[in-house]
């Protein structure tokens, strides 16, 4: 039997960024109940269907909320500018490390 696997793309969060002109921004809550830090791109928002959504990732430290943030965007389409027709680009995320 021949069997044919077909995964889906992996790639770095950073190299992912880049690739895209993304920026990650991180930013330190003032609130001690929550988690110390969130991380997203900016001007990024995901789609589902005709829904969109910010994501964000949370953690203790700057590289846990990045963590976060690269498995809740995973295989998701992102959204750069949706606000801006002439800047708005679509791009679907692939699995991020």
């Amino acid at each position: 039997m021949k069997i044919v696997y077909q995964y889906k793309k992996r790639m770095s969060i950073n190299k992912f960024a880049e690739q895209n002109g993304f920026v990650m921004e991180i930013v330190e809550r003032d609130n001690p109940k929550l988690s110390r830090f969130y991380a997203h791109f900016k001007n990024v928002e995901s789609k589902d269907g005709c829904i969109l959504s910010g994501e964000f990732g949370n953690g203790d430290t700057p590289e846990e909320a990045i963590v976060n943030y690269a498995n809740s965007i995973s295989g998701k389409l992102l959204v750069l500018h949706a606000g801006n027709p002439k800047k708005r680009k679509e791009i679907y995320a692939p699995i991020l490390n």
